[in-house]
């Protein structure tokens, strides 16, 4: 039986991961040698897994841009949990700290702009986690959503029209929150509902809620504002994503 020091020392896999755009690519958190650092693996060639960072401070949640040419992800450079937004470009082999000059605490939860010019990022500069946009070279960043609950999660939709916030509500209660980014109009999803998905058109959204007693997966239409439920069964039903035209959700048993 392993110990427990045996146990802190076994290497562990992030959940959070991300495929390239045109598939070939895998890019995940790893502490294989003790520290946290981002690796890449050849989806066609299993044994070409090689880091794309080193040093001190733990890299989490790595996201391809739209492109695949550059990798973006959080670093814990301290321990406080107080992250900072990277790019990594291969081309050069450098990585760009877009955060460097902010002195407040951001969510490791950040997401590209369907066309790789801007990053949506979660930042407490107004005392809460609020959703702010910046351009990719880490400038003209703007306070777009506060709903005065701390936002835990953001995605832009495919065609970039919105960006869909996860809140914390009240208790363990989440809100998920849509942002028209021509409007700036917003609206609520009138359910505790978590993990905001796009359908690949952007005018659907998938999220679990637990409104019929278990976790079920619900899709949102923006344009009627209905929901459709994907599941109503005795099992939970969470983290749905969009795959082509069909939905892949967790189950549990």
């Amino acid at each position: 039986m392993l110990d427990l020091a045996q146990l802190l020392r076994t290497p562990h896999v992030e959940p959070l991961f991300d495929i390239s755009p045109d598939n070939s690519k895998i890019a995940f958190a790893w502490n294989k040698t003790g520290e946290w650092q981002i690796y890449e693996l050849e989806l066609n060639y299993p044994s070409q897994l090689h880091p794309i960072t080193s040093g001190g401070g733990g890299k989490f949640n790595p996201r391809y841009s739209p492109d695949g040419t550059k990798i973006a992800y959080a670093l814990d450079s301290d321990g406080s949990e107080s992250y900072h937004i990277v790019v990594y470009d291969p081309s050069t082999n450098t990585h760009s700290d877009l955060t460097s000059n902010t002195p407040h605490a951001l969510q490791p939860n950040f997401c590209w702009s369907p066309v790789g010019n801007q990053l949506a990022f979660l930042s407490d500069e107004q005392g809460h986690f609020g959703t702010y946009i910046m351009s990719v070279n880490g400038e003209d960043k703007n306070l777009v959503l506060d709903t005065s609950h701390p936002a835990w999660q953001v995605e832009w939709s495919p065609n970039g029209k919105h960006l869909a916030a996860s809140c914390e509500m009240q208790g363990q209660d989440y809100g998920i929150f849509i942002l028209d980014l021509d409007t700036g109009k917003t609206t609520q999803v009138p359910l505790n509902a978590h993990e905001p998905k796009w359908s690949p058109d952007g005018n659907r959204l998938l999220f679990h809620s637990d409104e019929n007693g278990w976790f079920d997966i619900g899709i949102y239409d923006l344009s009627t504002e209905g929901i459709e439920w994907v599941t109503k069964s005795k099992n939970d039903s969470q983290s749905p994503v969009s795959v082509g035209n069909r939905i892949a959700y967790l189950q549990s048993k």
